[in-house]
């Protein structure tokens, strides 16, 4: 089951988002949990025990900066998809800096409710992907794609280097990367393949992912490398 939150001061915006949101779900067959919250503090304190999957939020709290709020959000609910609405379109180049996926204007909400819906599944299901791996250990993981950071291929083995923790596999990095179900991975040079939805940054011929990993692409992969960063970059 689906986990959904909409934060606003107006207790009828929110109650027509909750059915908006309810009548789409019901279309795609999905069973969510809809929170609503017309205080900014009692859904941040919901979201001291609670994981979001997607948060709808006014970027125009009567008692905080909706932006002060989603940097509060994000401590302890990192990976919610974080869509923000607003009446002024002004806001909305704000909303980089605490990774909002969308951005919907409140008088264009029955146009563009659907389409955001669409792009916020979708963003779910590819967050939700995983892979099976066989440690040298013997140990079976299931590991989520998203979680991963790189690859690098070691001698006869491959180290998969995620969010929660390393993972030495007896394969062979073309084999290892071939199996990934995904097109977000980009091999940069011959021992390493990085996951571009973690690169924050590509300088030159380097590589510098979300957890502070700096790798070095070869001179080939540079401008290949730089234009799936510049299209996911464009994505978001």
């Amino acid at each position: 089951m689906l986990q959904a939150a909409i934060c606003d001061n107006e207790e009828l915006f929110t109650q027509k988002m909750k059915t908006l949101l309810a009548d789409c779900l019901k279309g795609y067959e999905l069973d969510a949990q809809i929170e609503t919250f017309v205080s900014a503090q009692a859904f941040l304190q919901a979201c001291q025990t609670k994981r979001y999957d997607f948060v709808f939020l006014d970027v125009e709290l009567d008692e905080a900066s909706g932006m002060d709020v989603a940097c509060e959000m994000r401590k302890t609910n990192p990976d919610a998809i974080l869509v923000f609405a607003s009446g002024f379109v002004k806001y909305a180049v704000q909303g980089y800096k605490v990774r909002a996926f969308h951005y919907l204007l409140k008088q264009e909400l029955e146009e563009e409710f659907p389409i955001c819906m669409k792009e916020v599944l979708q963003e779910i299901k590819r967050q939700r992907q995983t892979m099976s791996i066989k440690t040298v250990d013997g140990a079976a993981v299931s590991v989520r794609l998203s979680d991963i950071w790189y690859l690098e291929g070691k001698n006869h083995n491959v180290c998969v280097c995620t969010a929660g923790g390393d993972y030495l596999v007896h394969d062979t990095l073309n084999h290892l990367c071939a199996q990934i179900p995904s097109e977000d991975f980009m091999r940069i040079q011959r021992s390493f393949c990085v996951n571009m939805r973690n690169v924050v940054q590509v300088k030159g011929n380097t590589v510098q992912l979300a957890n502070k990993t700096v790798l070095t692409a070869s001179r080939h992969a540079g401008p290949e490398l730089m234009r799936r960063f510049l299209q996911i970059q464009g994505e978001c």
